[in-house]
This record gives structure tokens, sequence and C-alpha cells, in this order.
């Protein structure tokens, strides 16, 4: 943040961020001809000279520094300057404007301090005009308060329009694409300078020495991401491993495991699932045979050593007890955990001797930790009108205190299958208890036939969203908001309905995160600029969730990647997202701030 100067001085910040993964974390320094700030990890340069800042890499020269400035028509071409360091920073000094520079660990920071309001009609908006490199595309935010810029290798997102002047005012500011120019336009109407602009978004990948297979799973919890890949070979007739990372001192960026989490018996699929809270890790192993019985499922615990995360077997194994000891039960397909409560969700089982055509394991840690034990209690419904399949009763699981949520995608409405419904069952005064009594039923109005709803549950607090992604309908999708009542849960209909812009094939509520007041969405099957599915991120207005498709921002990929958005989790301002259709799969880490 920069310090207001006064009023008198009346000059202008102008502060623009450019992010990669992540971009120029160093600070500037001389070489022959001028300066640098650079990142030779991800192959990018910000070089300064006379003839402007230049910023190199990624088979990508594209330049900075202004084309022109000025107020509405009045827009005129600025002159050249050689650059000058200024304690950190690099600036150009012209008649108009200062611009500067600057590195830090969320990225390169691009400034202009505007000496004079520029001339012209009271109520035009004040431009400064940039050339997009050649060869990439841009791509704004419905907002216009960023933009990705997409070229055949990578994407650098341009963000941070939060515009607010000496007195604290906040001034609207947005972009503008104009032929090939990149627009800064703001209005500074009764604007007292300077103006100071914030940072939005740093992203950073997170790949895996020795992976095989592919991401299919991700969780986030303050700073530790763990992702999983279910299809990585360990042993003849066993895959899974799941990886852990941790955020640096210096900030998320790009970087390898912490520690590789791999079972001590015979899992199989481990990986499909994960969940963290605090230093405790669940896996889920949906294939694996227990008691000779195949695909039955399994759980693994894993506790942080004192020592800290390290390449290690689990801590404890949960096994499933009250489901079709036939096979093919599945459990684990799902898992969620929140301090010592752990929830798994068996969408595949079957009654007899299964208690429902679906159920929600639960699991509660003892006194003395984690350790290799069956559920705690059962949680399922009444579903005997539907098929051998069932009601998908645990396709989804979230648990937040004393509440679990379970989505039923394959339920529920007078036997249409696929229609789905959601159910809130609170923990009674003596503790978890196998029941089929819930305390509510979610519903959605806009629900069809095979629209999935429940497919996806998240849950924070009082608020819950469930995903509907229509898989089997018009692939559009859409997530509900929920907020518990003053008098507890109890059946209803949406608070909210989150959908998104594009009409088809989106399948947007895939996946869902919440985190106070922050839902981010994942659209996995979405096309957009050159790549293949999008995470949307809500913030909750001030007056409270209301039906919305305005978005606050978006997080996509380069093109080449896909189903990006298949799974995503946040925790605080930090988002996680996986993705696939790279070599093997990766996750990448958002660090949001709306």
């Amino acid at each position: 943040m920069i310090s207001a100067i006064g009023c008198r001085s009346r000059r202008v910040f102008i502060l623009v961020y450019l992010f990669t993964r992540p971009l120029l974390a160093n600070g500037a320094h001389p070489v022959t001809g001028g300066f640098e700030i650079d990142n030779a990890g991800q192959g990018l340069t910000a070089h300064f000279d006379a003839q402007g800042a230049h910023l190199c890499g990624l088979k990508m020269d594209w330049k900075l520094t202004p084309l022109s400035y000025g107020r509405g028509p009045d827009v005129r071409a600025i002159g050249t300057a050689s650059p000058r360091m200024n304690a950190d920073r690099v600036e150009y000094q012209y008649q108009a404007m200062t611009e500067w520079y600057t590195g830090g660990p969320s990225g390169l920071e691009q400034g202009f301090t505007i000496q004079h309001p520029p001339p012209g009609l009271d109520g035009q908006p004040v431009t400064i005009a940039v050339r997009l490199p050649d060869q990439w595309i841009a791509a704004l935010d419905k907002d216009l308060a960023g933009a990705t810029l997409h070229g055949s290798k990578a994407s650098i997102r341009y963000a941070g329009l939060s515009a607010k002047d000496a007195g604290g005012k906040a001034l609207r500011i947005w972009l503008h694409i104009k032929g090939h120019q990149l627009q800064i336009e703001m209005d500074d109407s009764g604007a007292q300078y300077p103006v100071v602009i914030d940072p939005t978004i740093q992203n950073a990948m997170l790949s895996v020495v020795g992976q095989q297979g592919g991401y299919d799973a991700v969780a986030i919890s303050g700073n530790t991401v763990v992702v999983g890949d279910e299809y990585e070979m360990l042993r003849e007739y066993e895959t899974g491993a799941a990886y852990v990372f941790e955020k640096p001192v210096s900030g998320w960026a790009n970087m390898t495991q912490t520690a590789k989490l791999t079972p001590s018996d015979n899992a199989f699929h481990f990986g499909a699932s994960v969940a963290i809270s605090g230093d405790t890790i669940v896996i889920g192993a949906p294939w694996t045979v227990v008691d000779g019985v195949a695909a039955q499922g399994a759980l693994y615990v894993f506790v942080k050593p004192a020592s800290g995360w390290t390449d290690m077997t689990e801590t404890a194994i949960l096994y499933p007890y009250h489901v079709n000891f036939s096979g093919n039960s599945y459990a684990g397909s799902t898992v969620a955990i929140d301090g010592n409560t752990i929830v798994a969700g068996v969408p595949n089982v079957s009654v007899s001797p299964a208690l429902g055509f679906g159920e929600a394991l639960v699991y509660v840690m003892p006194s003395g930790g984690w350790k290799n034990a069956y559920e705690t209690a059962v949680l399922f419904i009444n579903s005997y009108y539907y098929p051998w399949y069932g009601a998908g009763f645990g396709a989804s699981v979230a648990v937040s205190g004393n509440t679990i949520v379970v989505g039923a995608a394959g339920c529920c409405v007078q036997g249409v299958l696929y229609e789905g419904s959601a159910y809130v069952f609170v923990e009674p005064p003596g503790g978890w208890k196998t029941t089929d009594s819930y305390n509510a039923e979610l519903k959605g109005t806009e629900v069809g036939v095979n629209d999935e709803f429940g497919y996806s549950v998240a849950m924070y607090g009082n608020t819950i969203v469930v995903g509907s992604p229509q898989f089997y309908s018009y692939g559009v999708g859409a997530a509900y908001v929920y907020v518990e009542p003053a008098a507890g849960w109890t059946s209803m209909t949406q608070t909210a309905e989150l959908y998104p812009w594009f009409t088809l094939d989106g399948n947007f509520g895939s996946s869902l995160a919440i985190s106070g007041n922050l839902v981010v969405i994942g659209a996995p099957n979405t096309e957009e600029s050159g790549g293949r599915g999008v995470a949307y991120g809500f913030v909750k207005p001030q007056s409270g969730w209301t039906s919305t498709s305005n978005y606050t921002f978006e997080l996509t990929m380069p093109p080449g990647s896909g189903d990006f958005g298949q799974s995503v989790s946040v925790s605080g301002t930090t988002s996680a997202v996986g993705f696939g259709g790279l070599v093997n799969g990766a996750a990448e880490v958002f660090w949001l701030v709306p």
C-alpha cells in the first residue's frame, strides 16, 4: 500500500498488478543499459531501458509502458524517458506522469503517479492505454476489474483495479479492450489525490515428483494443500497416493510436494477423495478390498507428525461396517472432516444388509486419538421406491461443527431419478447415533429430472451450498445457497441461486467450496478462451445472498489444460483448484482477496 502524500500535491497513484505462477517475485537490480526484475524459475524478466518497460518470456515480449494518456477523446501519446532507481522501484518520469515498477512476493506492481488531472471535459474518464502482447488474447473479467491474457504456453493475470483516493473514497475504475490495446479507465470525479489500487489474485502451480496418473481431488486448510492421485501405481493391484504441499514463508509459488502419503496395505484407488482439517488429513480409497470383500472401501487418516509433514503411511484406517457385505459398496467415494469428526459417503450401497440406498458413515475420534475402527454412526434415508442402484445418498458430504449435510444426487421426488435432494443432520445432545431422521431436506425450485442436485455440497457455519451440474440434463448447472433460519435447520428451498452466464455443457456446480463469505464453484466442462474449464468466485453481498450470475472473479488456465475446476477447495482467501488435460494433471493455488 502507498500512503497519501497530501491533497496539495494533487497526485494520483494507479497501480496495476500482473500475475502468473507467480510472476516476478524479486526486486529490481541494475544491468547494462537499464534495470531488471526477474524470476528465472518462470522464465520471465521485466527489462527497463530507454525504450520502455518490457516483460519478456513465455514466447512474449510485452511493452508495458503506456502508449497514450488523457481524458475522454483527448488521449495523447506519451513521450520517452530513461529509467532510474528510486529506493526499490524503477521509475520513468514523463511530463504528464511518473510510471514506476517494483517486484514483490505477490507479483510485478506497475504504478502511475499522475501529477495533475488531465485536461478535458468533466465527467470523461481518465484513460491510460497499453498495447497487448503480440499473438496473445485478452479476456476481460465480467466485472471489468481484471483480465486474463492467454498465450500459446501460458496465461497471465492483469488485475487489481480497486481504486481509492487519499480520503479513502473508492473510485470507479475498469478495463476496456480497444483494438489491440488494453485501456485502464477511471472516473476521478471529486477525487482527492493520490489514488491507490490493490491486488486481487495470485496463483501458483503445484506439481509432484514421481507422479504417474492424474490429480482427482484437492483440499486446503490454512497453509496446507492435499491432492489425491488415485491412479498412481504403487504395487501390483494397489493404486493411489496423495501429496501434501505447505505454503512457503515467501508465499505460494510453483513447487513440488512437501510429502507423499501412501497406504500401508492393499488400498485401491487411494486418493479418489481427500479432506483436511488443521493437522489431520483423510484419504478415501473406495475400491479397497476389506476382509476379502471387493470394493468395500476404506478411509486412511494421517496426522501431521510433531516434526512436520513427511513421506509416511497412515496413522489409522477407518472401515465401513453397515454396508453390503457382497461388495462394491465403495465406501469413501466422498469424504469430509471438521475437527474430530469425519464423514464418508457410500452412495452405491444398496439395502440388505445395508441400512439404505446410500449411506453416510460418521467417525468420531476417540479420546486417545485416531485408531483403526469402524464407524460411530450411520446416516441414511428410507428410499425404497427406487431401483437397485439407489438414491445416491452420500454422493457428497460436508461437515461443519455439529452439522452434517449429505447430497443424494439420485434422489428422490415421486420416483423421479437424478432430480436430487440434500439432507441436513444435526448431532443429538448425546452424540452421533445411527438414524434415518434428518433435520431438514433441502430442495431447489429450479431443479428438474436428471439435474443431479446434491452431486456436490459444501458447508461453512450456518451456510450450505448444493451443486446441481446437470450431467444428464442440459449441462448448464447451478448452485444453491441455504442460510440456516434463526429457529434452526428445517426443510426449505434455497435462499439464493448462483448460476453461470453460459447456456450449455459447462456442468457448473460439479464441485464447490465455501469459506466465510466466499463461494468457489467449478465448471470443468466450460469451453472458454481456448481452455477447458473455469472456476467462479462469488462473494456474499453486504445485504446477504441473492440469486445472481454476477460472479466476482473467474479462475482459468491456459489453452491445453482440461477439466479445470473438477475439484475446488477454499480456506480463508486461498482456493485450490484441480484440473487435468496437461501432462498427468495438476493442481493450482489461487490467493484471492475479494
